[in-house]
């Protein structure tokens, strides 16, 4: 038992001194001395920020947070990157993951991060090593590369700003263009009017021609209209779903209320609120912890009802 807690010992000495030799090659990389250093195991050099007489808000603990990062470790080991184009050049692009900027809330980030990031201001560059103590204990120290977009005090206030954007940029009324029998929140245009009418009930299968996007409008961030594609998730491909059961809508108040009105062969753009789409629980990869519907996201689907069977049909 002695020999065996010494090695056990042994092997954490180990661990640890590599651990520290690699934390260190991190802050050379990064020309960071103790100086840059906020508390222990945490240290943060800014590259670049807004001059003090521009109007941008700070970083507080409890804010949402809109960032661009790339994570490594050692010895450019590259394990995070929100840039297609950076992970796919280290290796970890992932096809069935959505790229762009990441939309955070601050307090749910790990204790280096959150320190690190705190009091900063949008618009600000800056590089974070941190100790294996104030990340994920697993004898990796690791460093981040951070772009901050956007700080969100009032998440609430924000989307509203931006569904308002969106659907200006939709070419939607939002008093007139009213999915029927719902509470004037879901909104839809008509792009190509259908053909026949059908009588939709629960049970019965569709086929549609889908494409989804997110509400995004913040020009810090957002390149054009529409906001980014997650569905399909790759861009090729015509996104063509067959005999779906309307039962098994994952957003069944919305994309029920909407189709039950179209007509076979009808396109329709359909703005869908937050509340009415995945909330506050958004949607996360089953196997990877990073999320394909964020929390709160309002979203944009293209419809084309393209076949519909009744669900007592052979």
């Amino acid at each position: 038992m002695l020999m065996f807690s010494s090695c056990l010992k042994d092997d954490s000495a180990e661990k640890q001194a590599e651990h520290d030799r690699k934390l260190n090659d991190l802050k050379a990389e990064y020309s960071m001395t103790d100086a840059d250093m906020l508390e222990e195991g945490i240290y943060r050099k800014i590259v670049s920020q807004p001059s003090d007489n521009e109007m941008v808000d700070t970083l507080k603990g409890s804010d949402y947070l809109i960032v661009d990062v790339l994570g490594r470790y050692a010895f450019d080991d590259i394990f995070d990157a929100s840039n297609a184009d950076q992970a796919e050049a280290a290796g970890i692009y992932r096809d069935d993951l959505i790229y762009g900027p990441y939309r955070l809330k601050l307090d749910r980030t790990f204790y280096g991060f959150y320190q690190a990031m705190l009091g900063l201001r949008e618009g600000t560059q800056v590089n974070m090593v941190f100790s294996q103590d104030v990340a994920f204990l697993d004898y990796n120290p690791l460093a981040y590369e951070v772009k901050l977009h956007r700080v969100i005090h009032d998440l609430d206030q924000y989307n509203i700003e931006q569904n308002s954007l969106y659907i200006a940029e939709m070419g939607i009324d939002p008093q007139v263009d009213i999915v029927p029998d719902t509470d004037s929140l879901l909104l839809w245009k008509l792009i190509e009017p259908g053909t026949d009418s059908v009588d939709l009930e629960i049970g019965d299968l569709v086929y549609l021609q889908l494409f989804g996007y997110y509400v995004e409008a913040d020009p810090s961030y957002v390149q054009g209209f529409p906001g980014r594609q997650f569905f399909p998730i790759s861009e090729s491909g015509d996104s063509v779903v067959g005999e779906v059961g309307v039962q098994s809508f994952p957003v069944i108040n919305s994309l029920y209320a909407a189709i039950q009105y179209m007509t076979l062969g009808e396109t329709r753009d359909i703005f869908v609120p937050a509340e009415y789409a995945y909330g506050e629980d958004g949607f996360v990869h089953p196997y990877v912890n990073k999320y394909i519907i964020p929390t709160n996201m309002s979203l944009h689907y293209r419809i084309k009802l393209i076949g519909h069977k009744k669900w007592n049909e052979k």
